[in-house]
């Protein structure tokens, strides 16, 4: 069981990673693009976004 514990971290650290690292470029260009936001609006969402993101008391799940 072991092991199985440290591959859902990894797995989920990697998952992490992704997100933060992709979600700049997908939400500029939907909100900017489509939603006609300024990319200061945009920034300054994501920067609550990041921070939700860090906060452990919540958990999201999706199918793999």
């Amino acid at each position: 069981m072991g092991s199985l514990t440290q591959n859902n971290t990894t797995t989920g650290t990697w998952n992490f990673v992704n997100m933060i690292s992709g979600i700049q470029a997908v939400s500029l260009m939907l909100f900017t693009n489509i939603l006609g936001w300024s990319a200061d609006e945009v920034e300054v969402l994501l920067v609550d976004v990041r921070k939700e993101a860090r906060n452990r008391d919540i958990h999201g799940y999706w199918p793999v």
